[in-house]
């Protein structure tokens, strides 16, 4: 689309009919825009990197254990995210994704147990008013099972995996320290042993 000229008066609207014709919805776990009441966070925001990953989803869970009332507005506002590339970070998206600092924040974020999506707020704002938000109980079930399978994966099959991985790679290394315990004990009785010639000598 073309740039917008916020000297009109109609820039509003066209940002608007822009968003609407063109932007797409993300999912539950893209959230960049708040509203709280001052004071809801104080002074135990752990140092989350802004402009990484999970730090907002933190924001999500804080504000829910504090026991406020998180309101889903989705529906509602008309929230503009400009499209835009990740050339700040030296490594492009991976950067972003995955780096250093993305890391880190989910360490602070305790490893993922301190991170909820907007499917978990506790109300929803709609054409009708502001109704409680059923749908994040099937929220809560779908992370229990996340977290579930991630046990299974990383708890009980993986060390499984690992066990029968090095147990394997133990026995083809005793069966290649005895093949070549054979193979010496083959060109030790080669030198060692008489000749056909020699036998027969022997023998007579």
């Amino acid at each position: 689309p073309d740039p917008l000229d916020y000297l009109q008066a109609s820039w509003r609207s066209r940002l608007q009919g822009t968003a609407l014709m063109r932007g797409v919805q993300r999912s539950e776990d893209w959230i960049d825009y708040f509203a709280f009441s001052k004071g809801l966070y104080g002074a135990s925001v752990p140092p989350l990197v802004i402009g990484r990953v999970h730090w907002d989803q933190w924001l999500m869970w804080k504000a829910l254990n504090s026991g406020a009332a998180v309101v889903d507005a989705s529906s509602s506002v008309i929230a503009v995210h400009q499209n835009h590339d990740y050339s700040y970070h030296p490594n492009g998206r991976a950067g972003v994704w995955h780096g250093i600092e993305a890391d880190e924040n989910m360490r602070l974020a305790g490893c993922g147990r301190h991170m909820r999506r907007i499917s978990d707020a506790t109300e929803v704002l709609d054409a009708t008013g502001i109704r409680s938000n059923a749908w994040r109980y099937w929220s809560a079930t779908r992370r229990t099972a996340k977290r579930c399978q991630h046990f299974v994966h990383c708890g009980l099959l993986q060390p499984v995996a690992f066990f029968f991985s090095t147990s394997r790679d133990h026995f083809d290394m005793r069966w290649g320290c005895e093949a070549e315990r054979c193979e010496d004990l083959g060109r030790m009785r080669r030198h060692t042993e008489p000749e056909g010639d020699e036998l027969a000598k022997a023998a007579g």
